[in-house]
C-alpha cells in the first residue's frame, strides 16, 4: 500500500510536471508568436509611414485582415489628399482669377474718380465723386483682404509679390 502510494504520488508530481511544462512551452510559444506579430505590425506602420505599404498576406489570419484594413485605410487616406490638392489648388486659381479680374476695373474706377474730381463740378457732383472715390478705395480694400486671407488659408506666402 505504501509503495502503491509512491507510485501514485511520483505519477501526480509527474503528470503535475509535464502539466507545467506543457504550460510553459504553450506560454512561451505565445509569447514567441506575439512578438513576431508585434514585429510585423511595427514593419507595417514603418512601411505605411515611409508611403510604401503593400499588403503581404493573403490568407485568414487576423495580421492578413489587419493588413488589408490598413491598405484600405492608407488608400483612402492618399485619395482624400489628392482630393483636397486638387481643391486647394483650385481655389488657388479662382483667387488668382479673383485678383487678377478686379484689379483693373476698381483701378480705372479710381482713375476716373480722380480725373472727375480735377475738374469743376457743381456740388452734388463733387459729392457724388467723393462717395464714388470712397467705396472704390474700399472695394479695393476689401478685395485685397480677401485675396491676402484667401492665400493664408490656403497655405501660400503672403510676402511672394502677389
Amino acid at each position: 500500500m505504501d509503495k502503491l502510494n509512491l507510485i501514485w504520488v511520483i505519477a501526480a508530481v509527474a503528470a503535475i510536471a509535464a502539466a507545467l511544462a506543457t504550460a510553459i512551452v504553450a506560454i512561451l510559444l505565445e509569447r514567441r508568436r506575439m512578438r513576431r506579430m508585434m514585429d510585423q505590425l511595427n514593419t507595417m506602420l514603418d512601411c505605411a509611414i515611409d508611403g510604401d505599404f503593400s499588403e503581404r498576406l493573403f490568407d485568414e489570419s487576423t495580421l492578413s485582415a489587419l493588413e488589408a484594413k490598413m491598405a484600405r485605410f492608407l488608400s483612402s487616406c492618399a485619395v482624400s489628399s489628392k482630393n483636397l490638392t486638387k481643391e486647394k489648388n483650385k481655389i488657388k486659381g479662382l483667387i488668382s482669377d479673383i485678383s487678377h479680374q478686379t484689379k483693373t476695373p476698381i483701378a480705372n474706377i479710381l482713375l476716373y474718380s480722380q480725373l472727375l474730381s480735377e475738374h469743376e463740378l457743381p456740388e452734388d457732383c463733387v459729392v457724388c465723386v467723393k462717395a464714388l472715390s470712397t467705396q472704390a478705395e474700399k472695394l479695393n480694400f476689401l478685395i485685397r483682404a480677401l485675396v491676402k486671407t484667401s492665400r493664408l488659408l490656403s497655405n501660400d506666402q503672403v510676402g511672394d509679390g502677389h
